[in-house]
C-alpha cells in the first residue's frame, strides 16, 4: 500500500499563503496532525473546538495581553494543533512579531504549540487558505475511503479461499507496515512479523491489561498499541492488535484496523452461530425428556453419548423468553442463536452443561450441574446475571426489549426434569404479568406459588373477595387509597411512621385510614395473625388478578 500521510502543520506552512509567515514558537509541534481549519475571534473558545484544528484569528476582540494568554491556554487545553495570528493595528495591538509578549511565546514553546504570525504588511486571505487546506483534507479523506475499500476487497479474496489466521495477520501487516498480534486464550500469541521474546511478553501483557481496562489504544514509552476484542463468546477470548515502536499510529491505520477487526469478529460470530445450529440438531431429543416421554435409562444413555465422563449433581429447566422480534425468520433465528451461544459459554464457566431447543421465540433449556449442588443456585444466578449484562452490552438485546430467564426447581433425578420445566413456565407466567424481574427462580415466587395453586382450583377470586370484599367489589374495583394504605402497612411491617412516608401523607392521615379499614373489615384485621396473613395474601392476589391478561 502506498502510505497515505496525514496532513500536518509542517505541510501547511509550505502553502503559498505562508511565504511571509513567521513561526514564533512551538517548532517541536510541527508534526501535529490537522483535521480541520477554523477561524475564531471569541476570547472564550473551549466550546468551539474539538482538537486537532488549526485555528486562524485576527485577535480583533483581544483587549489586553491577558486575553491572548487565555486564548492560547484554552487552545492548548483542547489539543488544538496550532494558531495563526494576523498582525496589524487594524486588527489588534500587535504590529510586529516583537510585540507578542515573551510570556505568550514561552507558553507556546513549553507546550510544543506552533504559534505562527502573518506580518502587518501582508494580509493573509483566510478564505483562500481555508479553501486550499480543506481541499487537501477532503481529497485525502476520499483517498482514505478508496484505500479502505481496496483493503477490504483484498481481505475478502483471502477469506473466500482456504486460509488461516496467519494469512489475515500477514495481509494487515503488509498493508499497514505495522506489527500485528493475535491473542487467543487456547494458544500462544501470534506475532507478524516475529518479535523477540521479551518484546512479545511486554506487548502481550499490555494488550491483556488494555482488555481488562477496556482501553482501545495505548502509548507505553515508545510503543503505540491499538487493540480490538473480536471474541464471539466469553469463554474463548480473541484479541487483535497492531503496534509500532517507531512512530505514532495514524487515524487511517486505526480505520483500516477497525474494519479488519470487524470482519474477523463477524467470522467468529458466524462460526459460533454455525456451532449453535449444529448443537440444536443434535439436542432435538431433549424435547422428549422435557415432556417426560423418555425413561431414565434412555436419558442416561444420551447424556453418556454427549459426554462419557459427565457426573451430574442436578437438573434444572430454564426457559429464555426473547422479545417479539418483528424481523425475517433468518434474522430472528440468528438472534436466538447468538443469545444461546453467549449463555452457553458463560454457563460452562460456572459449571453447567447446557442442552437447548428453540420453541417459537424462546429457548427451552436443560442446565446440568456438574459441580457441587450446594453452590448450584448461586452459580446459576451469577451466570444468568452475567449473560444479561453481556447481551445488553453487545446490543444483542436492545435497551427497551424484554428478555426473561425463568428457572424451575432443581431436580436431583433425571425423571424430575418435567416438573422443573412446568415450574419454569410458572415463573415465566409471573414475569410476563408483572413485567419483571428479568431473572426469576421458582423458589423466589414465594406467595405467588400459593396464588397460582389457588387459581388452578378456581378459588382465587373467592379468596380475594372473602378477605378484601368491604374494600373491593365483584369487578375487582377497589378503594385505591385504602388498598394502598394496607399495602404500605404490610410492606412497612405495620410501622405507621414508615407507612406515612411511603404514602407521602401525614401520620395522622394513616391513623384515620386505619380506623376506616377497621370499621369496614373488623377491628381484628390487624390483631388476628391468621386473618391478617390472609388479608396480606389477598393483596398480592389482587395485584395478580388485575395485571394478568383477561
Amino acid at each position: 500500500m502506498e502510505q497515505i500521510l496525514e496532513l500536518k502543520v509542517k505541510d501547511i506552512v509550505e502553502f503559498p499563503q505562508f511565504k511571509q509567515a513567521i513561526i514564533l514558537a512551538g517548532e517541536q509541534g510541527l508534526n501535529n496532525t490537522i483535521s480541520w481549519v477554523h477561524v475564531l475571534e471569541h476570547t472564550n473558545i473551549r466550546e468551539f473546538v474539538n482538537g486537532n484544528e488549526l485555528v486562524l484569528t485576527t485577535g480583533a476582540r483581544w483587549k489586553s495581553d491577558e486575553d491572548l494568554l487565555m486564548f492560547i491556554e484554552q487552545l492548548i487545553e483542547k489539543s488544538v494543533s496550532g494558531l495563526c495570528i494576523q498582525l496589524g493595528a487594524k486588527y489588534n495591538s500587535y504590529k510586529t512579531p516583537d510585540g507578542i509578549p515573551k510570556e505568550i511565546i514561552s507558553k507556546a514553546e513549553e507546550n510544543s504549540f506552533p504559534l505562527i504570525v502573518f506580518p502587518e504588511d501582508y494580509d493573509c486571505r483566510f478564505i483562500d487558505l481555508i479553501h486550499d487546506v480543506h481541499s487537501v483534507i477532503i481529497n485525502k479523506n476520499y483517498k482514505y475511503f478508496l484505500e479502505q475499500e481496496q483493503f477490504l476487497q483484498d481481505l475478502y479474496k483471502i477469506l473466500l479461499h482456504p486460509h488461516d489466521i496467519k494469512d489475515i495477520l500477514n495481509h494487515l501487516h503488509q498493508y499497514l507496515k505495522v506489527n500485528v498480534v493475535f491473542i487467543k486464550n487456547t494458544m500462544e500469541p501470534l506475532f507478524t512479523p516475529e518479535a523477540p521474546g521479551s518484546l512479545k511478553k511486554k506487548i502481550t501483557e499490555a494488550i491483556r491489561k488494555m482488555h481488562e481496562d477496556s482501553i482501545s489504544s495505548l502509548q507505553s514509552g515508545e510503543i503505540n498499541i491499538m487493540y480490538q476484542d473480536i471474541s464471539a463468546s466469553k469463554d474463548d477470548t480473541e484479541l487483535l492488535a497492531i503496534y509500532s515502536n517507531q512512530r505514532k499510529l495514524s487515524n487511517f491505520e486505526y480505520l483500516i484496523f477497525q474494519k479488519c477487526a470487524r470482519s474477523l469478529a463477524k467470522i467468529s460470530i458466524d462460526h459460533l452461530l454455525s456451532q449453535e445450529e449444529k448443537r440444536y440438531q443434535l439436542d432435538r431429543w431433549i424435547k422428549k425428556w422435557i415432556n417426560s416421554e423418555m425413561n431414565e435409562q434412555a436419558v442416561e444413555k444420551k447424556l453418556q453419548e454427549e459426554d462419557p465422563f459427565i457426573q451430574p449433581s442436578g437438573y434444572t429447566a430454564c426457559i429464555v423468553s426473547l422479545p417479539n422480534i418483528q424481523d425475517t425468520e433468518k434474522k430472528t433465528m440468528e438472534k436466538i442463536l447468538r443469545v444461546s451461544g453467549i449463555m452457553r459459554s458463560i454457563l460452562e464457566q460456572k459449571g453447567f452443561k447446557m442442552l437447548a431447543q428453540i420453541e417459537k421465540q424462546a429457548l427451552s433449556s436443560v442446565l446440568i450441574n456438574i459441580m457441587d449442588n450446594k453452590t448450584g443456585g448461586k452459580r446459576l444466578e451469577e451466570a444468568l446475571t452475567e449473560t444479561l449484562k453481556v447481551l445488553s452490552a453487545s446490543s444483542v438485546i436492545k435497551i427497551k426489549e424484554k428478555i426473561y430467564f425463568s428457572i424451575g426447581e432443581t431436580a436431583s433425578r433425571i425423571d424430575g426434569l418435567g416438573d422443573s420445566h412446568e415450574l419454569a413456565r410458572d415463573s415465566l407466567y409471573i414475569q410476563k404479568i408483572f413485567g419483571n424481574p428479568a431473572i426469576l427462580f421458582y423458589d423466589d415466587l414465594h406467595v405467588y406459588q400459593l396464588i397460582m395453586a389457588l387459581e388452578k382450583t378456581a378459588s382465587l377470586k373467592k379468596f380475594v373477595m372473602k378477605y378484601l370484599k368491604p374494600i373491593v367489589n365483584e369487578s375487582l374495583e377497589a378503594d385505591d387509597a385504602l388498598i394502598d394504605t394496607l399495602k404500605a402497612l404490610r410492606d412497612c411491617h405495620y410501622n405507621k411512621n414508615d407507612a406515612a412516608k411511603l404514602l407521602y401523607i401525614s401520620r395522622q392521615s394513616v391513623y384515620q385510614r386505619i380506623k376506616t379499614i377497621e370499621s369496614m373489615m373488623g377491628k381484628d384485621i390487624f390483631t388476628n395473625a391468621e386473618k391478617r396473613l390472609c388479608m396480606e395474601t389477598a393483596l398480592f392476589a389482587l395485584d395478580y388478578l388485575k395485571n394478568k391478561p383477561r
